[in-house]
């Protein structure tokens, strides 16, 4: 019996320390991380706003595809999530740093929207926050017309008259 106290104590660290598990044939570790407190994961998702750039994200067993997008500063995104996965890590999504948190059903698409910040980074996650994803805040570039003209830059016709 002595032998096996060693491996009765390491036992339980090792499960606590092999993250996300995935759903394994009657895994109940999986059923056990399928559920979260009662209160923990209300719905609670901002209105949508109209005309807002649409980011599609599938919620497979590898995570979240894309894991990383790009927005603009101060944009509003509308994260399209669609869980494909019955694996209960994708089960429930939040935007860290917000009260943002929905659940995903399976096939079907639930729209969460995003307003990014002027710079930096917005992350998503999973409800046990072990699968993240991020949204980068990049420059927006403009056009060639939408470019404010140099100093002295007149258009040729203005030169010639």
């Amino acid at each position: 019996m002595r032998t096996l106290a060693p491996l009765l104590f390491a036992l339980p660290l090792l499960v606590l320390t092999t993250g996300c598990p995935q759903e394994e044939a009657g895994g109940e570790a999986a059923a056990a991380h399928a559920s979260p407190p009662a209160d923990a994961f209300v719905d609670n998702i901002p209105a949508l706003p109209e005309g807002a750039r649409s980011l599609t994200v599938t919620v497979g067993d590898a995570g979240y595809e894309p894991n990383t997008l790009e927005a603009g500063p101060k944009e509003t995104v509308v994260l399209a999530f669609t869980r494909t996965s019955k694996s209960p890590c994708g089960q429930y999504v939040q935007v860290l740093g917000t009260d943002t948190r929905a659940e995903l059903p399976l096939n079907e698409t639930v729209n969460i929207p995003v307003e990014m910040p002027e710079s930096g980074t917005v992350t998503f996650a999973c409800g046990m926050d072990m699968m993240r994803g991020v949204i980068n805040v990049v420059a927006v570039d403009l056009p060639p017309s939408a470019e404010p003209a140099a100093a002295g830059d007149a258009p040729e016709a203005e030169k010639a008259g």
